[in-house]
């Protein structure tokens, strides 16, 4: 009977060194991050544009946080984003997207841009004399984006 006793109290006392031992890595490494925004709301000019355009941007930072690219897609031909994929700066409340040679500056009015973003405005001025748009088309805009 002292046999089993032994035996039994060897095993849970094995069992609790194990799980005792297994701990969480405290730090664990950095991990590149992928955030996608939609727009919820659009206006040109503060008036409403409706339907609200068909716009999605993904923006891919690395395992530091730093700007790794963007794509876009969706049916809107107005958009903040430069072609449907790219690089992007940040500096200070302004985000640049370059792609195929040609860049657009957009200003976050409202939000942050970063890996850990959930909103952001972003605004940017499309005039007839640089961007080649139409009279109708040429105004200040406000994309609001969300996660």
């Amino acid at each position: 009977m002292h046999k089993y006793n032994f035996k039994y109290w060897a095993v849970i006392l094995l069992f609790i060194t194990a799980l005792a031992s297994c701990k969480e890595d405290e730090n664990p490494e950095p991990q590149p991050t992928t955030v996608v925004l939609t727009t919820q709301a659009a206006t040109l000019d503060g008036n409403a544009i409706t339907p609200v355009p068909d716009y999605k941007l993904t923006l891919n930072f690395d395992k530091d946080g730093n700007p790794n690219g963007y794509s876009s897609s969706g049916s809107a031909t107005i958009k903040p984003s430069i072609g449907t994929s790219g690089t992007f700066s940040i500096s200070g409340n302004m985000v640049t997207f370059t792609s195929g040679g040609e860049s657009r500056s957009v200003t976050v009015a409202q939000g942050t841009i970063g890996s850990g973003t959930t909103t952001a405005d972003l605004q940017w001025e499309l005039t007839k004399i640089d961007d080649g748009v139409t009279s109708e088309e040429e105004g200040t805009y406000v994309y609001q984006m969300a996660k």
